[in-house]
């Protein structure tokens, strides 16, 4: 095994991180780029609980803030990634899965009716 690392690995390394970087940018955009791929993004993030309070009182909780994190993370990711314009994407997702919300609740209250 080796253990003494060498500048040449420094510099793959650092390589390799910056072209990972520049395949996530791509990456994101393309998905929060289309509708389809907004709403996969926003619902995931809806999965994660990332705005939700996750206190239980008990074990459940720490399942809860597991998830939770992984949620927040992607969301500080993006804007990372995208700064401003990731912002702007996240917020257009945002409110079109709320409008979706909205749309699907009348239609159900109309039938009621």
């Amino acid at each position: 095994m080796k253990t003494n690392v060498t500048e040449h690995d420094v510099l793959i390394r650092k390589y390799i991180e910056k072209q990972k970087r520049e395949e996530d940018v791509k990456a994101i955009r393309t998905v929060l780029k289309s509708k389809a791929g907004r709403w996969f993004f926003i619902h995931i993030l809806e999965m994660t609980g990332y705005k939700a309070e996750t206190f239980t009182g008990n074990s459940q909780t720490f399942y809860n803030e597991g998830r939770r994190s992984i949620g927040i993370q992607i969301e500080k990711e993006m804007v990372e990634l995208l700064g401003k314009e990731g912002f702007e994407l996240r917020q257009k997702a945002e409110k079109e899965y709320i409008e979706f919300q909205f749309k699907a609740k009348t239609l159900l209250e109309n039938k009621e009716e």
